[in-house]
């Protein structure tokens, strides 16, 4: 009798760890795979850029674009829109809610709704660097960005060509990368390990005597920023001359940064 209650019980034991299998499996096929859109594009064009699909960043999907999902590595199928299926690479994502991140480098390992903000942001002309956000209960995900933007021109005024090496933002009192929390809404607050700077390194724009550069854009997080808080510094070589130079701009009035902005600076470079 109780090898036979034992053989009962182990066959259930089978059968429980088979079905066990089986959802399990499912569950994770059914999170192999979700659908990111890129939220606001046309809405937002006015406020952000009359060219927004040329100057701000990340528009369009493109292949083989990464995104993270609850720590997952997700992989982006086809490119060209702004809708992409991603899927997943390795294992899928778990959990009833999804906290997504653009680009995945900012997510923070094992800490869903937290996120680094680079503080050294690698140049790239068309800015996809620039972070987004999407928080779902389903496979369906609505990016959106999470900071504003200082896209910042340079003005060569001197005699000689220059060497556009750094551009780099700092307030006195505000943190601008590091470590951050997210909410449900997109919504930033510092946490510990937070700095106030934030820089696109690696530029080497070299731009002739009386020209201008396009925009280089740094990400900002929305905030008030009070007059005097924030500086914009270039750094530049001339040219076949000296390196190692800078020119530094203060903002002595008040600024309200939102997210899905652009805040256009020019900078002059008038010293040989």
């Amino acid at each position: 009798m109780k090898k036979t209650l034992l053989s009962i019980a182990l066959i259930a034991s089978a059968m429980f760890a088979v079905s066990c299998t089986k959802e399990n499996s499912s569950f994770e096929e059914q999170n192999s795979v979700f659908v990111a859109d890129i939220a606001g594009v046309d809405a937002t064009k006015t406020s952000i850029d009359q060219t927004i699909s040329a100057n701000y960043g990340k528009v369009y999907w493109a292949k083989d674009d990464k995104i993270k999902i609850n720590g997952k590595t997700y992989k982006a199928k086809a490119g060209g829109s702004t809708s992409a299926t991603f899927k997943a690479e390795g294992g899928a994502a778990t959990g009833t809610e999804y906290y997504a991140f653009y680009p995945e480098k900012i997510y923070r390992e094992n800490k869903t709704d937290k996120l680094n903000l680079a503080g050294d942001n690698k140049y790239d002309a068309n800015a996809n660097y620039l972070p987004m956000f999407a928080y779902s209960k389903t496979n369906s995900l609505s990016f959106d960005n999470i900071c504003g933007v200082f896209k910042v021109y340079v003005d060569n005024n001197t005699t000689s060509s220059i060497k556009i090496k750094e551009v780099i933002v700092k307030s006195s009192n505000k943190k601008l990368s590091g470590k951050f929390k997210i909410t449900k809404e997109g919504v930033l607050t510092k946490d510990d390990g937070a700095s106030s700077e934030t820089k696109v390194t690696g530029i080497n724009i070299t731009l002739a005597s009386g020209k201008t550069s396009d925009g280089i854009h740094l990400p900002i997080p929305p905030a008030t920023y009070a007059a005097n808080d924030l500086t914009v510094t270039i750094k530049y070589d001339i040219v076949g001359g000296s390196t190692g130079k800078s020119v530094t701009y203060k903002e002595t009035k008040e600024t309200k940064v939102s997210k899905n902005n652009i805040y256009p600076f020019t900078l002059n470079v008038s010293k040989n």
